[in-house]
């Protein structure tokens, strides 16, 4: 595990964003690394209120954690892989609040999982307890050859 760098989280202000947030400070301040909070905004979005917000509750809550939040604008996916192209980490909710899935992932959820170049962690909701992690992205998954 890196203990260089930082932690890269998306947040739009769903309540999957405050537990990938949420996670992946944790986990920032077990690797004592900084957290580049990422809000992308397309044209005709709403203002990042809530977004926002979540991250002034979680920076009050890890005074030892360097964070920061960007608002950047750009489709989703390709700006969170963008901003955590020298990450340590990217973490990704499963589903975001704008509504429009993929068939089981949020569509910037599963660009991330297609394009990053780090490692990336798939936070589910928090009724869910454990997040799924793609160590390596590039490399497709092995698969049995023909079952007799």
């Amino acid at each position: 595990m890196s203990t260089t760098g930082f932690v890269v989280v998306g947040v739009d202000g769903s309540a999957t964003a405050r537990t990938a947030l949420m996670w992946a400070t944790e986990e920032a301040a077990r690797r004592h690394l900084a957290v580049r909070v990422v809000t992308a905004h397309t044209a005709g979005s709403p203002e990042p209120v809530v977004a926002t917000a979540q991250v002034a509750d979680v920076t009050g809550s890890y005074p030892e954690v360097r964070i920061e939040h960007h608002r950047l604008d750009g489709p989703p996916g390709r700006t969170l892989v963008e901003a955590a192209e020298d990450a340590a980490l990217l973490v990704v909710g499963s589903r975001g609040a704008t509504g429009v899935l993929s068939t089981l992932l949020g569509s910037a959820t599963a660009y991330c999982l297609r394009h990053a170049h780090c490692p990336v962690v798939v936070v589910p909701p928090a009724s869910t307890t454990q997040p799924v992690v793609a160590q390596d992205t590039a490399v497709p998954p092995l698969t049995p050859g023909p079952l007799l």
